[in-house]
């Protein structure tokens, strides 16, 4: 009766993950566009010209794009005309990312309840032996 019990709790809580299966994937089956596996920061520079607003402390937003390439941390600046494609680019990446995490978080789950579902169900081979020891 507790391994009916058991086996019960397990059917349900995989019906409850499987509704929750699609809501990673909505997300993002519809996107469209490149991808950017990097981040995207904003800072602020002075130029030195003496007539420039910058001189007067409104300082130059600057973006710098950094990524890992071979190991290795790598950076740049990105132009004003460039920043709306990369910054996209870079959403979409995070997002599929964020979704993905989603997806193997309740894969893990699912594989837990599905091994507490074979254990409540499990049951033991017949004795054929009839007392007799081997």
């Amino acid at each position: 009766m507790a391994n009916s019990r058991k086996a019960s709790a397990a059917r349900q809580a995989l019906d409850r993950l499987v509704e929750l299966l699609p809501k990673p994937l909505d997300k993002v089956r519809g996107m469209r566009g490149e991808v950017m596996a990097a981040s995207l920061s904003k800072t602020s520079k002075i130029c030195g010209k003496p007539n420039c607003k910058c001189a007067r402390g409104e300082k130059h937003p600057v973006y710098q794009l950094s990524w890992v390439e071979d190991g290795k941390r790598r950076s740049t600046h990105i132009r004003p005309d460039e920043l709306d494609r990369v910054r996209a680019a870079v959403d979409r990446y995070r997002k599929l990312r964020q979704a993905r995490a989603e997806l193997l978080k309740l894969a893990g789950e699912g594989a837990g309840l599905l091994d507490a579902l074979v254990e409540a169900l499990r049951v033991r081979p017949p004795d054929k032996s009839r007392g007799k020891r081997r």
